[in-house]
Parts: C-alpha cells; structure tokens; sequence
C-alpha cells in the first residue's frame, strides 16, 4: 500500500537566523533554515552582491523518504522573479533571487510558475544538506534602510 503523501510548510524570513518545524507526534520531515545576509548594499557599486544560506532536512522515518522542497513567491513581490526585500514603511524593493547552484544558473521556486524544485532521499537521522545562493543585482536606484522578504517553503515527502 502506497503512503499518502505528507506536506509541511514553513514561513521562511530572510535574515532570520534560525527556522525549526516539523510535525509532531508522527513520522516526520522537518527543516531547519539559515538566513541570507546581503549585508550593506551601495546603489553606485557595479557588483552584485552575494549571499549563501542553507537549510538542512531530517526524517525520521523508517524507509527514505523522496523529499521534494519547493519555494514559494516573494511576499513582497508575488512572483518568484524577481524576488524583492522591501524596506519597512517604504515602496522601495531591491530586486533579487535565489539559486539551488553556486553558478546562479538555476532559479529556485516551485517548479510550476517558475525555477526548479530540490528533490533527495532523506535517510532516518542523517540531515539532508543543501545551500541556497542568493544573488542581490547591482545598480537598484532605493534609499538607505533596512530590507527583508518572506518566503513560503514547501515540503512535500
């Protein structure tokens, strides 16, 4: 008999320093995040700046479960390019994005309205390990502040 499939999601802010969730009291994944930090953005510099997060998955369930996490759209943009940090009290928007590869080739998302999705085998208590790029584009013309986004990351085992 074939398991039902079994899904959490996860509110993810950028700049959080740390995300926790699972479901309890029954066999679970759970997903344990670290934010990207773009640092101080200069609106004269021709240089993207660049960031890596990574989020580590646990199972505890007997038979390797196929983990599929999806990235959801830009609260502050609604799509999943580009992204967008928004400043507080503000309309400015710094555009950027997330990638599954160190060469900013492949946009991550949800596989349906854009970019590719991460799938692996997670075997009971050994996390499964992924970085996340983050690519923040030079030249964005937005005043000084502080800027944040959050993203909804799906997990589906």
């Amino acid at each position: 008999m074939k398991q039902p499939l079994r899904l959490l999601t996860v509110r993810w802010l950028l700049g959080a320093s740390l995300l926790q969730a699972s479901v309890p009291g029954i066999a679970a994944c759970g997903v344990s995040v670290t934010g990207l930090n773009f640092g101080s953005y200069n609106v004269f510099s021709t240089a993207p700046l660049r960031s890596v997060g990574s989020l580590s998955v646990t199972c505890n369930e007997r038979l390797a479960p196929l983990v599929t996490i999806t990235l959801g759209p830009s609260a502050n943009t609604g799509v999943t390019n580009p992204r967008g940090l928004r400043k507080s009290g503000s309309a400015d928007v710094l555009r950027y994005n997330l990638f599954v590869d160190a060469a900013f080739s492949q946009l991550w998302g949800d596989g349906i309205s854009g970019g590719v999705v991460l799938s692996n085998r997670v075997t009971r208590n050994a996390a499964w390990n992924a970085l996340v790029y983050g690519n923040l584009p030079a030249l964005q013309n937005v005043s000084p502040g502080s800027y944040s986004d959050s993203l909804l990351i799906t997990i589906i085992w």
